[in-house]
């Protein structure tokens, strides 16, 4: 065990079991004080049901304290580490790989200090395989750039993703497809790091392994130059945009692929559950530009609308502001991708607003106004038609927007 190693054991040893006294004096405690005061003029019968009953609670106390301690010690793969000790660490991992390494930072400003590093792996180890996946957008000097070029001479692939600001992670993979794969995420804060450890099997780990499988296909199979046509049908939930999407495939046929709604499957305000729904629908359209033929891909519910219910859930919740803004910032411009947007919009005079099964009619306009603002700070153009919530002019309404829609798609394609 090295110094690092031995340092961070010490520290973590520290940590947790300090957490997990002050939990054991605390539960211990509670079970102590319910029992003095009950037994405290009586001795404990065991054919009293009331004298079981305290028995049992108390017993059921400690029994929250040993899951209480199994939820901290996962915290085990947590590490918190200064900057110095975060790149040796990063350093003695990528020495552990076995058949791979692979980077997704965005930022490449690392790359500077773990130059000697890769250096001296490839020398060592010929077969082992190393790719960087890096955000263009970042590399803001030429230093950079030339870098990259160096880093290219010695043998690792550099790719930049597809579209700028993809993935909300920073992570390293170490030995991908095999049985002691290992993720590492990173957050940075100041001039401290905090690492995350995954392992196979982790939600973490199997979105980052599909986010570099949806990056590789796209530089193996898809023309950077392609005429595919991109398009979102944008708007609250149960507006019509599902109906619309049926009735331009109907028309187009195995020319129009659609990237479905990922909001059905999840019904609830938590954090992770709203990322997964924004990215997932990235990453389906990232698939289907990989394996569909149909030129054009329209978004059945866009990211920015995905964004919409995500800032709306957690516009209070300040654990969040900071993720939320850097989301934001990487969904816009993931979003100029678009063509352009049609947006279904309630008309003020004929449109009911009712509850759905996400959502009530308070939230439903403001997620509506949260929606159009973003559109408004968008550069995406976004064509606007307005919806009766009356069922037979509602169809009527749609018909009539899927002519102008089919029209404007035709002198896109040059048809």
């Amino acid at each position: 065990m090295n110094r690092l190693s031995r340092k961070i054991f010490r520290g973590k040893v520290k940590e947790l079991g300090v957490e997990i006294a002050l939990d054991f004096v605390t539960y211990l405690g509670s079970a102590t004080t319910i029992l003095s005061i009950y037994f405290n003029k009586r001795k404990f019968d065991p054919k009293n049901i009331l004298d079981d009953t305290i028995i049992l609670f108390s017993l059921f106390i400690l029994v929250m304290w040993i899951l209480r301690v199994k939820e901290i010690t996962k915290k085990i793969n947590k590490i918190r580490l200064n900057r110095k000790d975060f790149f040796e660490f990063v350093s003695n991992e990528k020495r552990k790989a076995l058949n791979s390494i692979i980077s997704i930072s965005g930022d490449v400003s690392w790359l500077i200090e773990e130059k000697d590093s890769f250096q001296s792996l490839i020398k060592e180890r010929q077969n082992l395989n190393i790719e960087i996946f890096y955000d263009k957008n970042k590399i803001n000097n030429k230093a950079l750039f030339n870098l990259l070029a160096e880093y290219k001479k010695i043998g690792i692939k550099t790719l930049p993703y597809p579209f700028p600001n993809i993935p909300h992670l920073k992570a390293l993979i170490i030995d991908d497809d095999t049985e002691d794969v290992k993720l590492f995420a990173f957050i940075k804060d100041d001039d401290n790091f905090q690492v995350d450890i995954y392992k196979r099997g982790d939600i973490t780990l199997n979105y980052a392994s599909a986010f570099i499988s949806n990056i590789r296909s796209y530089y193996e199979q898809v023309n950077l130059e392609s005429k595919k046509l991109f398009i979102g049908i944008s708007g609250i939930n149960n507006i019509g945009k599902t109906t619309l999407a049926s009735i331009l495939k109907h028309h187009y046929g195995s020319d129009m692929t659609i990237i479905p709604d990922t909001y059905k499957k999840y019904n609830d305000k938590v954090f992770v559950t709203d990322i997964i729904i924004l990215y997932e629908q990235i990453m389906i359209f990232l698939d289907e530009l990989k394996y569909s033929s149909a030129k054009i891909l329209i978004f059945d519910r866009t990211p920015i609308d995905n964004l919409a219910f995500l800032t709306h859930n957690l516009k209070d919740d300040l654990n969040y502001k900071e993720a939320v803004e850097n989301i934001n910032s990487k969904v816009m411009e993931f979003a100029k991708c678009l063509e352009f947007v049609i947006l279904l919009k309630p008309n003020k005079q004929e449109f009911k607003y009712k509850p759905t099964k996400y959502i009530n009619i308070k939230n439903r306009k403001l997620v509506h106004e949260k929606i159009c603002s973003l559109y408004n700070e968008s550069h995406v153009k976004a064509h606007s038609f307005y919806i009766s919530s009356d069922e037979e002019n509602y169809k009527s309404k749609l018909k009539e927007i899927s002519i102008e829609v089919i029209n404007i798609i035709d002198k896109k394609l040059d048809l």
